[in-house]
């Protein structure tokens, strides 16, 4: 998930998404270090990053997906769909988080955070 700040400028990483389709769960990790995103802004995304993952916890990832898909446009924007092996779903969002976040969870917790099953 990326953010287009109003003033322009470049799409920040903001968060990865991950879409288990033999559980339909989706599982969200959001970054914490927004401080290149005006206050105002970044105190939006993570009330969003936390409604998405309340609703990952009741409802279908795919039905998530689909309506973020179909929806999102100009400030919060998601990249296309890419599968991936997934045999361990925490590594695997460590993984997707310093691929694209760039952020070390293992190292700095403080940078990214959630987990497989909440994302504050």
């Amino acid at each position: 998930m990326e953010f287009q700040p109003p003033a322009g400028g470049n799409l920040l990483p903001v968060a990865v998404l991950l879409l288990v389709r033999s559980t339909d769960r989706l599982h969200i990790r959001s970054c914490t270090d927004l401080s290149a995103i005006d206050q105002f802004d970044a105190e939006l995304l993570q009330l969003y990053f936390a409604q998405l993952a309340g609703e990952s916890e009741h409802e279908s990832g795919s039905a998530i997906m689909g309506q973020l898909e179909d929806s999102l446009s100009n400030s919060v924007r998601i990249t296309d769909r890419q599968p991936i092996a997934v045999d361990d779903v925490s590594q695997a969002l460590d993984g997707l988080c310093r691929r694209y976040l760039g952020a070390d969870q293992s190292a700095s917790p403080r940078h990214c955070r959630g987990g497989t099953s909440n994302c504050v």
